[in-house]
């Protein structure tokens, strides 16, 4: 605030023509080139989006590669302890 500029000015005895950097006016350079226009290959097809990388390459469009992954999708199989505890029962 206006106030705490002051208080600080008063305090660390700064003439008034210091002036903090966030309230000084920045001059833009007008060097700044315009960014080129996204170049879109002749090829793009809608069904290459991101979630293309899953899919079998060369062939049609199958099914998904993870789609078997995940909770439930395999039979689940438990062992010993590794080590730890009683061993399995044989």
């Amino acid at each position: 605030t206006n106030e705490g500029i002051e208080f600080l000015r008063t305090y660390l005895h700064l003439p008034p023509e210091i002036v903090p950097s966030t309230l000084k006016r920045h001059n833009r350079a007008e060097t700044a080139r315009p960014r080129p226009a996204a170049v879109r290959s002749e090829g793009y097809k809608p069904s290459e989006d991101r979630a293309g990388y899953r899919r079998t390459p060369g062939g049609p469009p199958g099914p998904d590669k993870k789609g078997d992954v995940g909770a439930g999708t395999a039979d689940i199989e438990l062992r010993g302890g590794f080590g730890r505890g009683r061993t399995a029962p044989q």
